[in-house]
């Protein structure tokens, strides 16, 4: 994990998430946790959170991608 300096200015493309991540945070989810209406939500991420990881780490590549080429395309356009 990088070090931020300012937390304020941080933004989802200062954020790193991989398949990794996503499998370790899906379990340390905890079935005995409520979350909601019979704990339902908890144990089913807990139990496909291997099969959800890699499509979400993809998703949120795609769209860190874009926004970060849309914060280097106002910038060059800022600069002209």
């Amino acid at each position: 994990m990088r070090e931020y300096k300012d937390p304020q200015r941080l933004v989802i493309c200062d954020i790193e998430i991989n398949e990794e991540i996503a499998v370790y945070k899906f379990q340390k989810l905890r079935d005995d946790k409520a979350s909601g209406a019979g704990d339902l939500v908890q144990i089913f991420l807990s139990k496909i959170g291997n099969e959800l990881a890699q499509p979400l780490a993809r998703i949120y590549h795609k769209i860190t991608y874009k926004m970060l080429s849309y914060r280097r395309e106002t910038a060059l356009q800022g600069a002209l």
